[in-house]
């Protein structure tokens, strides 16, 4: 009788600590800004994969292929675009969030090859990085457009940015979507 006391009593210790753990994971900040669609910047040490990894799964459950522009974060949602910038040259590149890692220390991004090698580290194997969270906004259906296939999306300020942004989209959904490019107001009245 005594023998199943503990047993119970042992038991609900366990699950009373693992409900705290998982509340505590949830109600975090780092957890919840993670999850959110806000801006989110975060500076760390970035390493790259390939090799031995290309054509496994990853945890998004598609296959990696290292010369896609993709990286493995610890907390960002799956397919969340980021734009990683090496601090010490100012190059940068926009990837995908596809999988889990890095597991190495306390470095805050793996990416593949292309990647790393965009941002020019591969030789070097790190490098300080800034990483800053693309949010991503519906697009909005063109109200006088009698096709509602076709999206509107604002011009944005940095053109190379838009380019690397529709083109990580495509890799996202390859079927071809007509995009029209809605230019600003003119402000200065002329």
């Amino acid at each position: 009788m005594i023998h199943n006391a503990h047993k119970t009593r042992t038991y609900g210790l366990v699950m009373v600590g693992v409900v705290s753990f998982f509340l505590g994971l949830f109600l975090s900040p780092n957890y919840a800004n993670a999850r959110s669609n806000s801006p989110m910047v975060q500076e760390g040490t970035a390493s790259w994969y390939g090799g031995k990894f290309h054509g496994r799964k990853t945890a998004s459950g598609e296959r990696f292929n290292t010369y896609d522009l993709t990286a493995a974060h610890r907390t960002l949602p799956m397919n969340t675009l980021v734009k990683v910038t090496n601090l010490s040259n100012g190059k940068s590149v926009v990837v995908r969030i596809n999988d889990r890692g890095p597991y190495v220390g306390k470095r805050v991004i793996d990416l593949s090859y292309s990647a790393a090698n965009e941002l020019g580290f591969v030789k070097r194997g790190v490098a300080k990085v800034r990483l800053e969270r693309i949010p991503r906004a519906k697009p909005q259906l063109i109200e006088e457009n009698p096709n509602p296939e076709v999206y509107t999306v604002m011009e944005a300020q940095d053109p190379a940015m838009e380019n690397a942004i529709i083109q990580v989209i495509q890799e996202i959904d390859p079927a071809p979507v007509p995009v029209e490019q809605e230019t600003p107001p003119n402000l200065t009245g002329t």
